[in-house]
């Protein structure tokens, strides 16, 4: 287990647990399908995404 940082918010890794959870994961990515990945309320599509994580 990894102590905290001083660097993070405190709520930190409970959310960072949250949001990785598989559960989580599947329900964003049926929500990003049904969107046909466009561009949600930031403005980044899913091909943006891609972008960042795999190029």
């Amino acid at each position: 287990m990894t102590r905290p940082s001083k660097n993070r918010p405190a709520g930190f890794y409970t959310l960072y647990d949250k949001i990785t959870r598989e559960n989580t994961l599947s329900y964003a990515w049926i929500l990003v399908r049904a969107n046909q990945g466009g561009p949600g309320i930031d403005g980044g599509s899913f091909f943006i995404l891609f972008l960042l994580c795999f190029c």
